[in-house]
């Protein structure tokens, strides 16, 4: 997707994000009379900022990675601190870098490169990267959560006899709340998140 020339359904289903990009339903509704679309129609909005598809380990059938060998074109819609902490200086800085898993800064920044929107625009794909990564992450999480990772110690404190429960907040929670539910996620040390999970993770995971 992206060329000039017009596609058949046959060649577009085999361009990296056509499920994506809408899949047969989208191709149906652009092409002209002779059953193919415009590539100026059917343009990968994931290469509109830059980057190509060099090849991921990861990739597959219906995802594949963009890589960046240049800093990302950002523009104003771009609104994540992902964008507004990646300075070319550190772009080129980390570039290069990969976990042993594989993870590359270019994995790291694509959800936010790629969709504007995004607050954060920056995932991990493992534990590796916490550390290899650190100069974009720590900005970014100070950013959003206030807490400095670079210098802080994340608190804990699992002494139940320092809740306070007034009688006033036991009338209102009894008053409105009707069940409650705790969710605790807990990641695998070895295995790569899920941003960066291959099948072979998934299955060890399982």
């Amino acid at each position: 997707m992206g060329a000039a020339a017009s596609v058949t359904q046959e060649e577009a289903s085999k361009f990296p994000q056509y499920k994506i990009l809408g899949g047969d339903a989208e191709f149906d509704k652009l092409k002209d009379e002779e059953g193919k679309v415009s590539g100026d129609k059917y343009a990968d909005p994931y290469l509109k900022y830059g980057g190509t598809y060099a090849g991921d380990a990861k990739d597959n059938a219906d995802f594949k990675y963009v890589t960046f060998d240049t800093l990302p074109a950002f523009t104003p819609e771009h609104k994540s601190l992902m964008a507004k902490f990646l300075t070319p200086e550190l772009f080129e800085k980390l570039k290069d870098v990969k976990s042993s898993k594989g993870y590359t800064l270019s994995n790291a920044i694509m959800t936010g490169v790629v969709t504007p929107h995004l607050g954060v625009g920056v995932c991990a794909g493992d534990e590796e990267c916490w550390e290899l990564f650190k100069d974009l992450y720590y900005p970014v999480i100070q950013g959003w959560h206030g807490y400095d990772a670079a210098n802080s110690k994340h608190p804990v404190d699992l002494d139940p006899s320092k809740l306070v429960f007034t009688d006033e907040q036991k009338e209102t929670f009894n008053k409105y709340v009707v069940s409650t539910r705790i969710r605790a996620a807990r990641n695998i040390s070895g295995f790569s998140l899920p941003t960066g999970a291959t099948d072979e993770d998934r299955a060890g995971v399982e």
